[in-house]
């Protein structure tokens, strides 16, 4: 078993369609586009920030301190329009990003007490809402002095104010400390890193191990050896798990060293995931790494099963592509709001492994869920092995028409 297995590792490693998906995307590619991505969303972010946005206002004369406001503010320019008939068209057109239309009589009937609304006409069908989140910081600012002006007219005192302002307010104290509120984040995104990079560089190994040997004739000569196919089938699985745990352990390292490079610039950024990297010792990364080793395992194992299911090379891919969409549901499910291990998730494969490196990197791991984990995860795995093993037993699987 130990040559068969020596033997398919030195191939692996002598593949350079195979180091490319353990080593050179793990380490490169990934954080690059990754990381460029986020470059790129916040480049977009700041550039929306400061774009200038063109307006037009109808009915000004009804407001003019509102109007003073609006033209005080910066990375704002008013632009003429005929009538309001025309905004809809002057927005699709891009001629306007917004307009205004105040009522008859609204700073006369707010200065007396009465409550009026401002007409605010936009195209809200953006990812980024710039329009609304400028007019509703402008609009409640505007609102704030004016409730102050008029409650001081009526000689109410500051006290007072303050009641009728906020009759209640609620003053959060939170039991969860920063490396549990990081934890949350960050800890829901790393299983999907690790369990997707790890099952893109096993697809390429598996599929060579079984459909690649199918077709270059070399898989009929192993099955000739002297050697159990319960022990083939092992020393295949061995090097497939070997593969993908190498690329997720490849993949979190360069991910960690290209995140803190890009987090310097960000000094609360920074500080913030130093925190929870800080929290994290050598236990924490042991008990990820447990928890990937079943995982792996059971990609593996049903890797390894289509491998030699598939009649060629393209069918194991084809069969390949469609398991990577059916684990990546399990993964998200982690991902869900109020997704715990303690409420039976614990026994869920994948799902089970995505939550408990989340409470991992949250620091709120209990030991009972942690055991939960392991023994379902691997009785899954050994099952699937053993599986495969019946299958690699059947000639007329291994090689059906």
């Amino acid at each position: 078993m130990w040559t068969v297995l020596r033997k398919e590792l030195t191939e692996l490693l002598r593949d350079r369609r195979t180091l490319i998906f353990m080593l050179l995307m793990p380490a490169l590619v990934m954080p690059l586009l990754i990381g460029g991505f986020a470059l790129l969303a916040n480049y977009k972010a700041e550039q929306e920030a400061k774009r200038v946005l063109r307006y037009a206002v109808f009915g000004s004369e009804q407001a003019p301190e509102l109007l003073r406001r609006i033209e005080a503010t910066p990375r704002l320019e008013r632009v003429g329009l005929g009538s309001p008939d025309e905004i809809r068209q002057a927005i699709k057109d891009e001629r306007i990003s917004f307009a205004l239309v105040v009522p008859a009589g609204f700073e006369q009937q707010l200065q007396q007490g009465r409550a009026m609304a401002l007409e605010l006409h936009y195209n809200n069908a953006v990812s980024v809402d710039t329009v609304a989140q400028r007019m509703r910081t402008l609009s409640t600012q505007y609102g704030e002095d004016l409730r102050q002006r008029f409650m001081s007219g009526q000689g109410l005192g500051e006290e007072t104010r303050r009641f009728l302002a906020q009759p209640v307010r609620l003053e959060v104290r939170s039991t969860a400390n920063e490396r549990e509120r990081i934890g949350e984040l960050v800890g829901a995104f790393l299983p999907y890193l690790l369990l997707m990079i790890g099952l893109s560089a096993s697809m390429a190994a598996a599929i060579d191990m079984g459909a690649g040997e199918k077709e270059r004739g070399t898989l009929e000569s192993l099955l000739l050896l002297p050697l159990p196919r319960s022990h083939l089938v092992l020393a295949k699985f061995l090097a497939i798990a070997l593969v993908g745990i190498v690329a997720a352990g490849v993949a979190v390292t360069s991910m960690g060293i290209w995140g803190m490079s890009l987090l310097k610039g960000n000094a609360a950024a920074g500080a913030a995931l130093s925190q929870v990297i800080g929290g994290i010792g050598w236990r924490e990364f042991a008990l990820v790494a447990l928890l990937i080793l079943p995982a792996n395992a059971i990609i593996a194992a049903l890797l390894l099963t289509i491998s030699l299911y598939a009649r060629s090379y393209k069918e194991a891919g084809s069969y390949g592509s469609q398991l990577m969409i059916l684990l990546i549901m399990p993964i998200l499910l982690a991902l869900l709001p109020n997704m715990r291990l303690d409420s039976g998730w614990a026994w869920v494969p994948i799902t089970n492994i995505a939550l408990a490196v989340k409470e991992i990197v949250k620091g709120t791991l209990q030991w009972s869920d942690m055991a939960i984990v392991l023994g379902s995860t691997g009785a899954v795995a050994g099952l699937l092995l053993t599986a495969c093993t019946y299958f690699c037993r059947r000639e007329e699987v291994l090689f059906r028409a």
